[in-house]
Parts: structure tokens; C-alpha cells; sequence
């Protein structure tokens, strides 16, 4: 699967010929794509709306077929990273209720790639209450969603939706991390992709309170990491980001954050932070992904990866289809 994945020169080739157009017809042949593409024309035509909606079918039933031919423990690790689509998807169902979304503007958003699938995520949009929500979930009885119910039913009266997206994103941490034993192989490798999510997480967090000269969020800390939260938020104390991220490469991450403090820009320093953070993590995947043949660390890599894949081929979509010249496109691309 990895082999139908695209390359640098893949992107090239695109860029270059700086066309929606012909970008749209570059997708039609791509073996990858021209199925997911050739059901979604025949309704919505050679549109911006049809590359979105093709991809993100295509992302369902990649992954779905992923987590359908995996068993066993192999499967529970799997689900680990994809439960992360089914809390936001449930984000997606609540927020709906909060603002008042239409039922098929919530369709439109969701990306059934975790646990639950198409159908029970549908159901979860129909809802407009916290209260419809939490029945939904009594209908389907696995330990995730069991512990999802569990600390929706705690904000059952609540009318804080900050709050509620604050404890299920502790919540996805907690429960997968819990369920992780680091003395395993592959569980190892799980844990350290996710503690090294959680660190970069936290750090960005506390970066951008000293860019904006406030205070940190602190309900938005998660405490999972390798770092400790304290020496986290500790690094207010420095005046700017580069400083800070210096203070930090002397203890944690010392192979990439001392670069980036280094490389960081005057201007938008906090956005080209948050982008080298999220090629770091593509980076450890494939790491993982090339440290064995027989261990999870194929499946996590790929799934990052192909992640990635579908994150620049809709940016591409939509520079391309608004004018954005091509040099400016490439540099918001996530490239390993």
C-alpha cells in the first residue's frame, strides 16, 4: 500500500503544472484516487467539493481496511491512533448541538475512520441534545466507548463546550497510554509516538502564550508526556519563542528542537513552529515504520503517512483552486 503513495516528484509534477484542471485529471489517474474520484464526478462534476469529498472517502476505507484485515492485539494498537477520529467526530456531533449545525453540515465534516463507523456516526449528528448523545453511545458496547459515555455523562448538564472537548481529548490520551505496556515491543513503539504527540502538544501551547504575551490555558495541558508539565510552564519565563525553545533542547529533544531554535523566523515564528512540529511527528512514524517488517510500527508509520498524503493533496486542491502561486503552495506542504 505504501508503494501507491506519492513522492517529492509526485508534488513537483503537480505544482509545476499550477492548474486546478489539470491537478483534477492528475487525481483520475492515479490508481489511488480514480475510483474514489470517478463515483464522486458522476454527481458533483470536475469541482474543489469533489477532490474534498473523494479524499475523504478515500481516507475511510483505506483505514477501514487496515483495521478489517488486523486482529488481535495487532487491531487494539491500530485503534489506539484511530480513536483520535472518533473524538472528533463526537466534537463535530457536540459542536453541532452547541452552534445549531444542520444535521448534513455535520456529515459533511466527520471522517468515520476510527472505531465507530459511517452509520453510528450519522446517528451520533442526528442528535441535538448531550443527553441523545449519551444514549447512542449505551447502543454500542466496546471498553472505548464505554469510557467516552462515562465522562460525557460528568458534563451532562453542562453548557461549557470547552470544557467537554478539553476532558475527551485528556480522555484519548489517558485511555490509549493506560492501555499501553511499555515493556511490549509494540506497545513501545505506540507510546512513544503518542508521548512524543502530547510534548509537542504542551509546548506549543506555552510557545503560543508567549507569543501572544498571556497566560497559558492550563486545562489544556495534557499530562502524559515525557516532559513534566512544570518545566513545560517554566519556559514563560523567556522572553521569546527562540529563547525558550533553546532552554528546552538542553534536556528534551535535543536533536530538533536546538535546530529549530536556531532556523525560527522573525516573522510568523509560532505558525513555522506548529509546521515543523507536525513534520516531526511524520518523521518519527517513518522511523518507526522502517525499524522492523514484522512490528506495528508499519501500520503506525503508514497511517501517518497517508494521513499527511490526503492534508497536502487538500491543500494543493485549494491553493490551486484559489490562485495561490505554486512557491508559496509548496511551503505549507508536509513533506517527510
Amino acid at each position: 500500500m505504501k508503494s501507491f503513495l506519492l513522492g517529492k516528484n509526485n508534488y513537483e509534477e503537480i505544482l509545476h503544472k499550477n492548474n486546478f484542471g489539470a491537478f483534477f485529471v492528475y487525481l483520475q489517474n492515479l490508481p489511488s484516487y480514480s475510483n474514489d474520484l470517478g463515483k464522486i464526478m458522476a454527481q458533483e462534476g470536475q469541482t474543489k467539493q469533489a477532490i474534498d469529498n473523494a479524499l475523504k472517502n478515500n481516507l475511510e476505507h483505506t483505514f477501514r481496511k487496515i483495521t478489517n484485515f488486523s486482529g488481535g492485539r495487532p487491531r487494539q494498537l491500530i485503534l489506539f491512533i484511530l480513536h483520535r477520529y472518533d473524538i472528533s467526530n463526537l466534537k463535530t456531533a457536540l459542536r453541532g448541538i452547541f452552534y445549531h449545525i444542520s444535521e448534513g453540515e455535520k456529515i459533511k465534516i466527520i471522517i468515520c475512520a476510527g472505531e465507530w463507523d459511517n452509520s453510528f456516526c450519522a446517528r451520533l449528528c442526528k442528535e441535538n441534545s448531550l443527553k441523545g448523545i449519551i444514549d447512542v453511545l449505551l447502543q454500542i458496547d466496546t471498553p472505548w466507548s464505554s469510557e467516552v459515555r462515562s465522562v460525557l455523562h460528568q458534563y451532562e448538564k453542562e453548557r461549557n463546550l470547552n470544557e467537554i472537548e478539553d476532558a475527551l481529548e485528556l480522555l484519548y490520551f489517558r485511555y490509549c497510554i493506560s492501555h499501553l505496556e511499555k515493556n511490549k515491543f509494540d506497545d513501545a513503539q505506540i507510546l512513544e509516538f503518542l508521548r512524543c504527540e502530547i510534548d509537542l502538544k504542551n509546548i506549543l501551547l506555552v510557545l503560543k502564550s508567549i507569543h501572544s504575551h498571556s497566560e497559558p490555558d492550563k486545562a489544556h495541558l495534557i499530562p502524559q508526556g515525557e516532559i513534566p508539565l512544570g518545566f513545560i510552564l517554566d519556559i514563560q519565563k523567556y522572553k521569546n519563542i527562540r529563547e525558550a525553545l533553546a532552554a528546552l533542547a538542553k534536556f528534551y529533544y535535543r536533536d530538533f528542537l536546538f535546530e529549530l531554535s536556531r532556523s525560527l523566523p522573525q516573522e510568523n515564528g509560532i505558525l513555522a513552529v506548529e509546521k515543523f512540529f507536525q513534520k516531526q511527528l511524520l518523521h518519527l512514524a517513518s522511523k518507526l515504520y522502517y525499524k522492523s517488517l514484522l512490528n506495528i510500527g508499519v501500520a503506525l508509520g503508514y497511517l501517518q503517512m497517508k494521513e499527511i498524503e490526503i492534508i497536502n493533496l487538500r491543500t494543493i486542491s485549494c491553493g490551486l483552486y484559489y490562485g495561490v502561486q505554486p512557491h508559496l503552495l509548496k511551503e505549507q506542504l508536509l513533506l517527510s
